[in-house]
């Protein structure tokens, strides 16, 4: 103490050099190395606030007692490894050795990266006794103050620092402190050179994961499924045809096979709107394959030498008849190419529609009309040149008509006989 206030230990010459804080979210810690008998104390924590009082300490604080001590600490876990990278599927041994005065009242393993309880301030959760592990842990002695971790059949999930916890009636090791660092990884396959050729093609494939490459594994590769008991490289060429698919595997653990690669299969093409395309309109079009590495695509149209677009999706503003044609959707990846063709066509509708159907209409009545005025002429005429005569006929046939020729004949006879006697 310096008056009233607390002195920092890092600043205390009896600590100096001895001293370490660690802080983890809402928890924290003090490690004091090279523990002396003087070192036997009360020990509190103390943070500054802004207010007007200053720092609050915590009260009651953690009282140390060091009993025979000779220069140093007694009480530390070394870990045989610090970072571990295994393949999905396989099993993995993690050990520590662990250091104490007075045996051990109790001891696990558990893993605050997955159940984040010491962050609360909490025990933390012993890993045989997490469902996520069920079945898959076992933790054994190896020898007197060595234990082992085995995690089976690991999953991708099960990434994350795992720790040795003791507590002895004296000491109890922390939380805080770095564990063994496990990764797990799933394979992959990476296509390395193509050669083309005219039915098939020649692939270098690798087997890989995150993991550094570690001497003496064997794969297994596996063609459309099946094995193929030549290839137990990480590096292998094989000569694929179309429809094939390729995978690898740690050896013996097949049944963790990475993905599949393959070349792109028929592409689909979608529509939006899936509607007619109305003239002046916009159309997107969205081509998809399935395929593994992801599949490029180009858009290209009937009887064009350059593309048009590349890219998944593609769309055409302004949509009018000189879209209107076939167009290619092509998805390429690293091992091969695949197409579909599709045809856009334009579609008239509201009063555009409405305007060319009148003109279709006033166009096929003038075509009918040119047609048939010649036919009509005839008739006209050919009905006038036969109603005449029939007219005749009907006034000779009508008894009035004869009497007004026989009164008219008569007048004729006298007219001409005046005109002889004059």
């Amino acid at each position: 103490m310096s008056g009233n206030d607390p002195l920092d230990l890092r600043n205390d010459p009896d600590y100096r050099g001895r001293v370490e804080y660690h802080f983890y979210d809402n928890s924290c810690s003090l490690r004091i190395t090279n523990v002396r008998q003087s070192d036997s104390a009360e020990y509190r924590f103390m943070f500054m606030t802004n207010q007007p009082e200053g720092g609050v300490t915590g009260s009651p604080g953690v009282t140390l007692s060091v009993t025979g001590v000779h220069g140093q600490s007694c009480t530390r876990v070394t870990y045989d490894v610090r970072n571990i990278c295994a393949p999905k599927g396989s099993s993995v041994d993690i050990s520590c050795t662990y250091y104490s005065y007075g045996g051990p009242e109790s001891k696990f393993w558990f893993s605050p990266d997955r159940s984040h309880q010491w962050k609360r301030c909490t025990e933390p959760e012993d890993l045989s006794k997490d469902p996520q592990y069920a079945g898959r842990v076992q933790i054994s002695e190896i020898r007197s103050r060595q234990s082992s971790l085995r995690i089976s059949e690991l999953r991708e999930s099960d990434s994350a620092q795992y720790h040795f916890k003791f507590k002895t009636e004296y000491v109890k090791w922390g939380n805080s402190f770095a564990g063994t660092t496990l990764t797990v990884t799933a394979l992959q396959v990476k296509v390395i050179s193509v050669k083309v050729h005219q039915d098939y093609i020649e692939a270098e494939l690798r087997c890989h994961s995150s993991c550094s490459p570690a001497g003496g594994i064997s794969y297994t590769w596996l063609k459309n499924g099946q094995k193929i008991p030549s290839a137990e490289n990480s590096s292998h060429r094989f000569r694929l045809y179309p429809g094939d698919f390729m995978s690898c595997a740690s050896k013996g653990l097949e049944n963790y096979a990475s993905p599949s690669v393959y070349a792109p299969g028929l592409p689909s093409v979608s529509m939006s709107p899936s509607a007619e395309i109305v003239e002046g309109s916009s159309v997107t079009l969205t081509c998809s394959s399935d395929a593994n590495p992801a599949a490029n695509y180009t858009w290209y149209k009937e009887n064009e030498d350059s593309p048009l677009a590349s890219g998944q999706i593609f769309t055409i503003t302004e949509f009018n008849s000189n879209h209107s044609g076939n167009y290619n959707c092509e998805a390429k990846n690293k091992i091969g190419r695949h197409h579909s063709t599709f045809t856009l066509t334009v579609v008239v509708t509201g009063s555009s529609a409405s305007i060319a159907n009148i003109s279709r209409i006033t166009l096929g009545l003038l075509v009918m009309i040119l047609l048939l005025l010649p036919l009509i002429l005839w008739r006209r005429k050919k009905d006038i040149m036969e109603a005449e005569p029939a007219e005749a006929m009907e006034l000779n046939s009508d008894p009035a008509y004869e009497n007004i020729s026989a009164v008219t004949a008569a007048q004729r006879e006298d007219r001409e006989e005046q005109e002889d006697a004059v």
